[in-house]
């Protein structure tokens, strides 16, 4: 993180001293010295205070780029479809271990991760990562809001609790699922007519 730096840069910019950025928050120059040399941060709750006297958003203070890091997510997953068609399994874990050092908190790379855990798992003398796909189902189950993702961590599980004869556990998740009776595939015929009907 380049908090100090960032924050030195705008004091130039619009022309303070420490001291004058010092008195208009407030806190000592001692402490505006110890966060432009990196040695200490400022309370959290003079962020927004430092963004909109910089003019600048809070994410550019934390040198956070959403954009960025979604475009480096997204290419990380597009190398994962590329090796996984080649089969290269075993990149692939690699690959998606160290995204997740970076990424920590991307359900799309634990996602990914999780499919390459239970392919591994299905090799009689890898068992341990169906120990490692559990793990992380469950995870993506506590954490995550995305539906499709949660579903697809729901289905691994399933598959595994069944392949080890945990049926009761199985049954446990399959009773989390929602019941798909009411799709749009049954109501097109009530909504269409002639030929697009047929």
């Amino acid at each position: 993180m380049q908090l100090g730096k960032r924050i030195k840069e705008l004091r130039i910019e619009n022309n303070l001293t420490q001291e004058e950025l010092a008195e208009q928050l407030g806190v000592s120059f001692q402490a505006v010295s110890r966060w432009e040399n990196d040695l200490t941060y400022p309370d959290i709750i003079l962020l927004p205070i430092l963004a909109n006297m910089f003019d600048v958003t809070v994410d550019y203070l934390l040198d956070v780029d959403v954009m960025k890091k979604e475009a480096e997510i997204d290419a990380i997953i597009e190398e994962y479809f590329v090796l996984l068609n080649q089969g290269k399994i075993d990149e692939n874990l690699i690959l998606l271990e160290n995204a997740l050092k970076k990424y920590p908190n991307s359900f799309d790379l634990k996602h990914a991760l999780l499919h390459i855990y239970f392919t591994k798992g299905l090799d009689p003398d890898l068992k341990e990562y169906n120990d490692k796909a559990i793990k992380l189902a469950n995870e993506i189950l506590e954490k995550c809001v995305d539906d499709s993702i949660r579903y697809g961590a729901m289905q691994t599980l399933i598959l595994i609790y069944t392949s080890r004869k945990e049926l009761d556990k199985a049954k446990q998740i399959v009773k989390k699922l929602p019941m798909m009776v009411i799709t749009s595939e049954w109501f097109w015929p009530d909504v269409l007519t002639g030929e697009d009907r047929i």
